[in-house]
C-alpha cells in the first residue's frame, strides 16, 4: 500500500502470494502478477481482486527448503484490537517516503486460521509457510526502498506467540481502543470474519476475539518484556506518530501532524469518503456494557497499566 505509483525496475515482475500449500519438502505457492498496478489499495485483498478483474496472470511454483531458510523477515508488525485506527495508521505510514505497508494479507490469515488442510499439518509446516510468505510479500511490495511493515488482521493477535517466536526482534505495535467504543463500531459495521460466530452471536464473538487478543499480547509482554513492543491507545494515536516512525525506523515527514489529521477525517474503509459519525445503538448498549464488564474491562485496564509503565520507563531512560 503506498500513496503513489512507483515505476517498476526494468524487466522485473512484481508477484504477490495468494495461496500456499504445504509439501513434505517445502511449499507450493500461487502468486499473481501486480506489476505496474496502482498502489493505493487499503487492503491487499482489494489489490488481488483488482488483479483478477484485470485478468492478470496467476502462476504456481514449488519452494525449496533452502528458500524457506533464506527468507527475510519483515521490518515491523502491527497488531491491533480492531476498529481502533489501524487502517488509519497503515495509511499514514504508507504516505511516508521509504515505508512500505501491506494490510491484512489473506494468505497469512489462511495459514494462521489453521483451517482446511492446515488443520492436519504439523506446527512447523505453518511456521515455514509464514516465514516464506512474509518474505514473498516483502518482495512483492512497492519497489521503493525502506522498511517493510505488515498490518495484520485484528484476530491475528491471538497468534502473537507464534509470530513472536518467528520474529522475536522485529519491532511490533499493539494498537487498541476503549472496548465499548470499538464494539459500537463493530455493531455499526459487522466484520466479515464475524460469520464465524455461532450461537453466541456476532457481537459476543467479536468481544471474545478482542479479549483473547488483548490477553495474548499481555501474556507475551509479561513473559518476554516490552522490548521491541510499542503499545498505543487509539486516543493517543496522533501524538504517538513520531514514536511510531522511530519504532519502525521511518523518517517522519515535516508535516506529519497535518497529514495525519487529514487522513483521520477520511473513512478508513471507503476510499474517497469522509469518516462517518457513529451513533451508538441504544438497543445494544446493555449488551455492549455486559460484554465489557465480563470480558474486556480487566485486559483493557492491564494494557493501560503496561502502556503507561513502559512510557514512564522510556521517559526516564531518555
Amino acid at each position: 500500500m503506498s500513496s503513489s505509483s512507483t515505476a517498476e525496475p526494468e524487466g522485473r515482475a512484481r508477484l504477490i502470494p495468494v495461496r500456499a500449500f504445504p509439501l513434505a519438502d517445502g511449499l507450493e505457492i500461487v502468486e499473481v502478477d501486480v506489476t505496474a498496478m496502482r498502489e493505493d489499495f487499503l487492503f491487499q485483498h482489494d489489490q488481488i481482486e483488482a488483479a483478477r478483474a484485470l485478468e492478470r496472470p496467476f502462476s504456481s511454483r514449488r519452494v525449496s527448503r533452502m528458500e524457506i531458510e533464506g527468507a527475510a523477515a519483515p521490518d515491523g508488525l502491527i497488531f491491533h484490537s480492531g476498529r481502533c485506527g489501524s487502517t488509519l495508521l497503515a495509511t499514514a505510514l504508507s504516505a511516508l517516503q521509504g515505508c512500505r505497508v501491506v494490510s491484512e494479507p489473506g494468505v497469512i490469515n489462511d495459514v494462521l486460521s489453521g483451517e482446511g488442510f492446515w488443520r492436519t499439518r504439523p506446527s512447523t509446516h505453518r511456521e515455514d509457510a509464514l516465514r516464506y510468505l512474509m518474505h514473498r510479500l516483502r518482495e512483492g511490495a512497492s519497489p521503493q526502498p525502506g522498511p517493510f511493515v505488515v498490518k495484520l488482521s485484528s484476530w491475528n493477535a491471538r497468534s502473537v506467540d507464534r509470530l513472536q517466536g518467528l520474529w522475536p526482534a522485529v519491532p511490533k505495535i499493539y494498537l487498541y481502543r476503549e472496548p465499548r467504543s470499538a464494539l459500537a463500531s463493530f455493531v455499526a459495521r459487522p466484520p466479515i470474519w464475524g460469520r464465524h460466530a455461532k450461537e453466541e452471536g456476532v457481537l459476543a464473538h467479536v468481544a471474545g476475539t478482542m479479549a483473547d487478543g488483548m490477553k495474548a499480547v499481555i501474556a507475551m509482554i509479561a513473559e518476554g518484556g516490552p522490548e521491541h513492543w510499542l503499545l498505543i491507545n487509539y486516543a493517543e494515536l496522533a501524538p504517538s506518530m513520531p514514536a511510531v516512525c522511530a519504532h519502525f525506523d521511518v523518517r517522519p515527514a515535516a508535516d506529519l501532524a497535518a497529514r495525519f489529521a487529514d487522513f483521520a477525517q477520511r473513512d478508513a474503509k471507503v476510499p474517497g469518503r469522509m469518516r462517518p459519525a457513529i451513533t451508538p445503538d441504544k438497543a445494544v448498549e446493555p449488551a455492549v456494557e455486559c460484554l465489557f464488564e465480563t470480558l474486556l474491562r480487566e485486559p483493557y485496564q492491564r494494557l493501560e497499566q503496561l502502556r503507561m509503565a513502559h512510557a514512564t520507563h522510556l521517559s526516564a531512560a531518555s
